[in-house]
């Protein structure tokens, strides 16, 4: 059996203002339609559905279920992507309408709310989700406190958690988020919101594989943002884990490197006094992998 069809094409403003998608081209294959569309804009990964309408777009019918290609879960923004629709499987009776096309794209991302009340973003990214935004929390998942305010000689001496704000500036905070150090990540009160902890080292290096490797990854982390110093080397945040330059608090108590670096803990010891971290720089678009010291003050 064939079907013939006659067909109007529709540009679709999917996400956002920023974020689009065009149905440029749709072409019979046998009893299928394929449906070729940019998706420009967006960065992270989508859920994408194919719609279709028999009155020229007056009511929509849908989503497809019968397709294949870049539809589905876990698709990336960019140009020449298409749907095949097996139309005979969703459809028995097709008269060759004069048909109108869209395609919707939903972010893989929701929100999260920690003790204190901050709200953050979330992303997928391959198999992960991970929080866009650095934590604030001042609190323990149970509601203890996080000791703060402590003075160099403190911060250096500490064995048990503690946070700072970067040069104690509260614009620092709103940023960038708090600067931990590894003995509030390890807490058995939990440093996350439920349902959330601080990635292990092997968590890290399986979000840079992903990526393409610790070589590529910095670039697809990092935030396209004036808070990273000029230049920003290969930044695209084409990952959408919008990475900021939040600089540390060293082992001295001294703060350093904002705007220039953003580093983050892993939940990975490598010995007593020391845990695995992963850093970006503003002039690189590598990944960076080391440990040091657990009384250092990073972002999570």
């Amino acid at each position: 059996m064939k079907i013939r069809f006659t067909f109007f094409f529709l540009l679709f403003s999917a996400v956002s203002f920023a974020q689009s998608i065009e149905v440029k081209d749709v072409k019979q294959q046998g009893n299928s339609l394929q449906v070729f569309y940019n998706f420009s804009g967006g960065s992270g990964l989508y859920t994408v559905s194919l719609h279709y309408s028999l009155d020229n777009g007056s009511t929509w019918l849908g989503p497809a279920r019968a397709v294949s290609g870049d539809v589905g879960k876990g698709i990336k923004p960019g140009s020449n992507k298409s749907i095949l629709w097996n139309v005979l499987a969703d459809r028995e009776h097709l008269k060759g309408e004069a048909l109108r096309f869209k395609v919707t794209a939903k972010s893989e991302s929701g929100t999260v709310k920690d003790i204190d009340g901050n709200v953050y973003h979330s992303v997928q990214i391959g198999t992960q989700l991970w929080m866009k935004e650095n934590l604030k929390t001042s609190k323990y998942r149970n509601g203890a406190r996080i000791p703060t305010g402590l003075s160099d000689r403190q911060w250096k001496s500490s064995k048990s958690g503690a946070y700072a704000v970067y040069d104690n500036n509260s614009a620092n905070n709103a940023n960038y988020g708090k600067l931990y150090n590894w003995y509030a990540v390890a807490d058995a009160r939990g440093l996350c919101p439920i349902g959330w902890h601080v990635p292990s080292d092997a968590e890290w290096t399986a979000l840079e594989n992903f990526l393409g490797g610790a070589g590529v990854a910095g670039g697809k982390l990092k935030a396209v943002s004036t808070l990273w110093r000029s230049l920003n080397e290969g930044a695209t945040n084409e990952s959408g884990f919008s990475a900021l330059p939040g600089g540390y608090r060293s082992l001295n108590g001294n703060y350093n490197n904002i705007g220039f670096n953003g580093y983050w803990w892993s939940s990975t010891e490598t010995s007593t006094g020391n845990a695995w971290y992963r850093y970006l720089d503003y002039d690189s678009g590598n990944s960076g992998r080391d440990f040091t010291n657990k009384q250092i003050g990073f972002s999570v």
